[in-house]
């Protein structure tokens, strides 16, 4: 497993960095859960309080990449992480940027975007939020039955994927990725939620509402939350 060195995230925006992949080198602080393939982390830049990132601790390129043994353990995750910003925050969407629209883009330097990782953001606001909005022409969405049919789905192009609890889930696949903006679907929210460049989220960190969430989650650990018991089977424990 590779190992896991952490960073703040000060060092994570520092140029000396950029060779690294800092899904690879989580920052401690925001550590939410982790489990023994998968850890929960509070994301940068949130375009709503609690916005989490559920991401592999081993480097796969995109979750479609994870090996087949782990997926129940991801879902398991999934379900919990769900249910937990549920109770606090809202049922999220979730959403990931497979191998397309990476997250932090410079010219040259790819490899530290692609590292397999979902996105579930908390939107109360966006009830009917569907993927066929504000669409780009080369963005052809298909519903997709599960997430396991998804992963075991023989495509290799890369991808975007989104759920959400009101439509279920849905693919893209891309047969030419560099059309697609950096960080569209955050575009799309963010447009959504009329809250401008709040997409951007190395321009807009938003640390107080990444500190709120941090001590909102902090509390719900010290109330009888339990994950269920195929989470603590895998070395289940909190992060914060």
């Amino acid at each position: 497993m590779h190992p896991v060195t952490y960073y703040s995230p000060e060092d994570q925006l520092n140029e000396s960095l950029t060779c690294c992949c800092f899904f690879c080198y989580p920052d401690a602080e925001r550590l939410v859960f982790q489990t023994r393939n998968f850890y929960a982390l509070l994301g940068l830049g949130p375009i709503a309080e609690g916005y989490t990132i559920l991401a592999s601790k081993e480097h796969y390129r995109c979750c479609h990449e994870i090996p087949k043994e782990l997926w129940e353990e991801m879902l398991a995750c999934i379900s919990f992480l769900r249910d937990l910003l549920g109770e606090t925050y809202g049922v999220p969407i979730i959403y990931e940027h497979g191998r397309a629209g990476g997250c932090f883009v410079r010219e040259g330097d790819f490899k530290h975007c692609f590292h397999a990782h979902l996105n579930l953001l908390p939107c109360t606001i966006l009830p009917d939020f569907q993927p066929q909005d504000n669409a780009e022409r080369h963005v052809v969405w298909t519903r997709v039955e599960s997430l396991q049919a998804f992963l075991s789905s023989g495509e290799s192009n890369p991808y975007l994927l989104l759920n959400s609890a009101a439509h279920g889930w849905f693919a893209a696949w891309l047969s030419d990725p560099r059309q697609l903006q950096p960080q569209y679907l955050r575009r799309v929210i963010a447009s959504h939620m009329q809250v401008g460049n709040a997409w951007n989220w190395f321009e807009n960190p938003n640390a107080p509402a990444v500190a709120r969430a941090k001590a909102t989650f902090t509390e719900k650990t010290k109330s009888p939350v339990c994950p269920p018991s195929n989470l603590l089977d895998l070395e289940f424990k909190w992060g914060i």
